[in-house]
């Protein structure tokens, strides 16, 4: 398995439009292979960390353009521009 960590920042009342814009854009998300979920956490009502788990690094890394356009779809509601991270699992435990 293989995360992207992806940390938003926008405005407090933008937090919601955040939420809505990618439900605005599930048939796009859905088309993405290997992408097997999504889990936006709430840092802060101005912060939102997103964990997206693919299959492995490569279909990550192919998912690229459909993720820079669903990013740059969210834009005008962020604060700045995404920080990105990416790796591995190293360890999980599931009860």
């Amino acid at each position: 398995m293989h995360y992207r960590i992806t940390r938003l920042k926008h405005s407090e009342e933008n937090q919601s439009n955040v939420i809505a814009y990618l439900e605005s854009v599930t048939e796009e998300i859905e088309s993405i292979e290997g992408l097997l979920s999504i889990t936006l956490i709430s840092i802060s009502n101005t912060e939102t960390l997103g964990l997206s788990q693919y299959e492995s690094e490569e279909k990550m890394v192919n998912a690229n353009p459909v993720q820079q356009k669903v990013l740059s779809g969210a834009a005008e509601l962020l604060s700045g521009l995404p920080e990105v991270e990416n790796g591995d699992v190293l360890w999980k435990w599931i009860r």
